[in-house]
C-alpha cells in the first residue's frame, strides 16, 4: 500500500444541490471509510461567483434589502478580517426571483448597493465584489443610486434606473455619493470578460438567460452603449470594451469607471484571499470538482484554478462531478482522473437530491482512495 499521509479537498459547490463544505465533508467521510490513516485538509473555495462569500467569510451580517425586482428580502454579506465581501446574487440574483415573472428591463441592482452601503457604515474601506448569478442588465446604476448617485433624463426629471431606461438618462450626479466610497478599495471577482455591449456583450450573451426577448436585448444593449457614452463625454471614463466590463449585467463596466475596481479573475482571487497554494502544499492528492464538467470548466472554473495549483506543486489532482461532457478529454488538461459520482440511471431531480448526492460522493470517494493507495 502507498502511504498518504495528507489528503487537500478544494471542491466547488454542486448548485442548487450542496454546498463547498457539505461536499467537503462528505468526500471527508468516504475517505476514511476507505479505512487508511491520512490528515484531511478540507479548502472550502468558489471561483468568484455564488458560493464564495460562504468559502471566505468569518462571518455573516444580514440587514433588510431589496430583491431586483424591488421586494422587500433579508440578503447577507459577509465579513474576513477588515474586508466586506459581497455576492451580487445576494440581493440581486437570478434565483431571487423564482416565482415572479421575470422583467429583465425592470430588474435593478439597487439592493446590491445597500449591501455596499450597509459596509460603508460599519466602517469597511476595503470590499471585494463577486459578481455571478445576476438577474439584472442595469449597469449597476441601481446600486450606484443606493450609494447616493442620482440620475436625470433630458427635462432634469430624477430616473430611477433599471435595464429598460437607461438610454433615458442624460445626467448622471455624482455630488451627492457617498463620501466614504473615496476612502474605500474595490476589487471585482469576475470570471468572464465580456466587453459591455455589442455581440459579445452583456446583453446579447447574458440576457436571455434572465429571460430577454429579442427586442428586449436590442433595448438593453442600446442602453449599455449610451451608459459607456455617457462615461466617457462626463467622467472621461471609456469602458467600451474593458474586458468583464459587460459582467452582471454591465456591473463590472460601472465599478472599473465610479468605483475604480480592480478586476480580476474569480478562481485567482479567491486563491489569493484563503492562501490556497499554501494550504494544499503538503498533500499527497487533491480532490476538486464541480456539479458539471463541460467547455465552462476550461474558462476559470474551480477544478482548473485547483489543477494550476497542483501542477505547479506536482500534486496529483481527481476531480468529482454530477456529470462529464464526454466531448472534453480533461486528462490531456492534466487531471490524474474524472469521475461522475452517478452509480447508475436516474432522473435529474433525484441526482440534485442533496442527500443523494452527497451519499454517492462519500461512496465513490471510499472506492477512488482504496484505489489510490494500491
Amino acid at each position: 500500500m502507498k502511504k498518504i499521509k495528507q489528503i487537500a479537498v478544494a471542491i466547488d459547490s454542486f448548485k442548487g444541490c450542496a454546498s463547498s463544505i457539505e461536499l467537503a465533508e462528505a468526500i471527508e467521510k468516504g475517505i476514511f471509510a476507505s479505512h487508511i490513516s491520512c490528515d484531511v485538509v478540507k479548502v472550502p473555495i468558489a471561483d468568484g461567483g455564488e458560493g464564495s462569500v460562504a468559502a471566505l467569510a468569518d462571518r455573516i451580517i444580514k440587514i433588510d434589502s431589496l430583491d431586483p425586482l424591488q421586494h422587500h428580502i433579508q440578503a447577507s454579506y459577509g465579513v474576513a478580517q477588515d474586508r466586506a465581501l459581497i455576492e451580487i446574487a445576494a440581493a440581486s440574483g437570478l434565483t431571487l426571483i423564482k416565482g415572479y415573472k421575470p422583467n429583465i428591463l425592470k430588474a435593478s441592482t439597487y439592493g446590491t448597493g445597500l449591501l455596499i452601503a450597509d459596509a460603508l457604515k460599519q466602517g469597511f474601506r476595503h470590499f471585494t465584489l463577486f459578481l455571478g448569478g445576476s438577474a439584472t442588465n442595469d449597469a449597476a446604476l441601481g446600486m450606484m443610486e443606493a450609494l447616493g448617485y442620482h440620475f436625470y433624463d433630458e427635462q432634469g426629471m430624477q430616473i430611477h434606473p433599471c435595464g429598460g431606461n437607461l438610454t433615458s438618462i442624460k445626467y448622471i450626479d455624482d455630488s451627492l455619493a457617498m463620501p466614504e466610497l473615496k476612502e474605500s478599495v474595490f476589487e471585482i471577482a469576475c470570471d468572464v470578460d465580456n466587453p459591455l455591449y455589442g455581440p459579445n456583450g452583456a446583453a446579447y450573451v447574458f440576457a436571455p438567460q434572465k429571460g430577454a426577448e429579442e427586442k428586449e436585448i436590442v433595448l438593453l444593449d442600446d442602453g449599455l452603449k449610451h451608459i459607456a457614452y455617457l462615461l466617457k463625454k462626463d467622467f472621461g471614463k471609456e469602458i467600451d470594451f474593458v474586458e468583464g466590463a459587460g459582467a452582471a449585467g454591465g456591473a463590472g463596466g460601472i465599478c472599473f469607471a465610479l468605483l475604480h475596481a480592480t478586476m480580476k479573475r474569480g478562481i485567482d482571487l479567491v486563491k489569493d484571499l484563503i492562501h490556497f497554494d499554501k494550504r494544499v502544499a503538503n498533500a499527497d492528492l487533491i480532490i476538486t470538482g464541480e456539479g458539471k464538467m463541460d467547455v465552462q470548466t476550461l474558462n476559470g472554473k474551480v477544478p482548473m484554478g485547483v489543477l494550476q495549483s497542483g501542477k505547479k506543486l506536482n500534486i496529483p489532482v481527481i476531480a468529482l462531478c454530477g456529470s462529464v461532457d464526454d466531448n472534453i478529454s480533461f486528462n490531456d488538461y492534466g487531471f490524474t482522473s474524472i469521475f461522475s459520482i452517478q452509480r447508475g440511471p436516474t432522473t435529474l431531480n433525484n441526482s440534485m437530491e442533496k442527500a443523494n448526492a452527497l451519499q454517492n460522493i462519500e461512496t465513490i470517494t471510499t472506492q477512488i482512495i482504496k484505489l489510490f493507495a494500491i
